[in-house]
């Protein structure tokens, strides 16, 4: 069977998650192409697939927002702002006509996706599909992640002409697929499949750096470390995780935080230092707002003896999965698919979203007690390694293949 998966995206998580699922599909006995970016982070690791990257960038990570100035500087921003949609749009249609010509010449017996960036895309599925071409998505956010105004709406009502263009199309969890079949009830149910989320981790072993993180950062040696790792975004509930840390630090002096990851253009430069600041426990936490190289994630989980996913909404989470693969327990919210990996009191811990002190008890319950963290932290590598396994979710796609490519 031959399987094209197109991911444009050059680095981070995205890039991952379809490295490893192309690697297991060739495992498996597939024959994988890789499409992506013409600068792919991980070209300089070994493959067991092909790779094509031909796509040029049409977007890179944002940094945090910038404020202040009065209004000229804001009306300046918002015109930038719209300039660079525009010319990031003009790119997106160019890359469209060279990603559809390509995949008209290989016409493999299935095109995978991974998810749709602009709803503009959508013309462009519809006339591979007319061309013959077997689509298939894996849809990592059903929509997006922002109050249901006015942006929202549109965006819902835009993919509903995206998604019917595509023959099979998966979610992570049963929670999404329930939610995409809500929003789009255009698309037969007999074509959504659920599927796992598995681990994002790239390196082979010993390709990590050997840093002590506990002296970048000046923490002390014995002090008990929680760690929130991967995009900053509000949607992640970062700021109830700081008032969290508030009755932490109360009861746990020498306890301490660290916050890790890239920030979004969502987040203003400085907001969560400031907030820590304002909270008193500025002394206690460590923002680090960079994106965190592959050679350091070893190191970053390491250093955690609990990882915090204290999302306010989510679908599914690949830095959740980093953790489980460490052998580190986790702590999330009831939000999106999320319950669902977690095995209560065993791989770690679910609270309810928004609320500060449940997640302090939470964290307490894990930082006081090293060897229950220890115990959970083992399962949780456990289900990384069986349940979430690379081998299992490469297997449930290839069978929806299998079937869709017989008829």
């Amino acid at each position: 069977m031959r399987i094209v998966v197109v991911e444009p995206r050059r680095a981070g998580g995205m890039i991952h998650y379809a490295y490893r699922l192309c690697a297991a599909m060739a495992e498996a006995g597939a024959d994988v192409t890789l499409i992506t970016s013409t600068d792919y982070e991980l070209a300089g690791i070994p493959h067991t697939f092909a790779v094509e990257p031909i796509l040029r960038p049409t977007s890179r990570p944002a940094g945090p927002a910038s404020t202040g100035g009065g209004a000229l500087p804001a009306i300046a921003r918002r015109v930038r702002r719209i300039g660079r949609l525009a010319s990031a749009l003009t790119l997106v249609l160019t890359e469209w006509v060279r990603l559809a010509r390509r995949l008209l010449q290989l016409h493999p017996d299935v095109v995978q996706f991974g998810s749709i960036e602009h709803a503009i895309e959508a013309p462009f599925l519809h006339f591979l599909r007319a061309r013959g071409l077997v689509l298939a998505d894996v849809v990592h956010e059903p929509e997006i992640r922002t109050t249901r105004g006015l942006r929202w709406a549109v965006d819902v009502r835009l993919y509903r002409w995206v998604y019917p263009a595509f023959h099979e199309i998966f979610l992570h969890g049963e929670a999404n697929r329930r939610r995409f079949a809500e929003l789009y009830p255009g698309v037969p149910s007999r074509r959504l499949h659920t599927i796992q989320m598995g681990s994002h981790i790239v390196l082979a072993p010993g390709a990590e750096r050997d840093v002590d993180l506990r002296a970048r950062h000046g923490i002390p040696a014995e002090a008990p470390v929680a760690v929130f790792f991967g995009t900053l975004l509000p949607s992640k509930g970062i700021e109830d995780l700081l008032e969290a840390f508030v009755a932490v630090r109360a009861r746990r002096p020498d306890a301490r935080l660290l916050i890790a990851g890239h920030p979004s253009r969502h987040m203003e430069d400085g907001s969560l230092e400031r907030l820590a600041e304002s909270l008193g426990i500025a002394d206690a936490v460590t923002v680090d707002p960079h994106y965190v190289p592959n050679e350091e994630l070893g190191a970053l989980m390491g250093l955690a003896q609990v990882v915090v996913f204290p999302y306010r909404n989510a679908t599914q989470s690949g830095a959740l999965q980093m953790a489980y693969a460490y052998g580190r327990p986790v702590i999330v919210t009831r939000a999106g698919a999320l319950p669902e990996v977690v095995e209560e009191g065993r791989s770690g811990l679910v609270i309810d979203p928004r609320r500060p002190d449940q997640l302090a008890e939470a964290l307490l319950a894990i930082l006081d007690d090293p060897e229950a963290a220890e115990r959970m932290g083992a399962h949780a590598r456990h289900l990384s390694e069986t349940r979430h396994s690379w081998a299992s979710i490469a297997g449930s796609i290839l069978t929806v293949y299998r079937g869709l490519v017989r008829r």
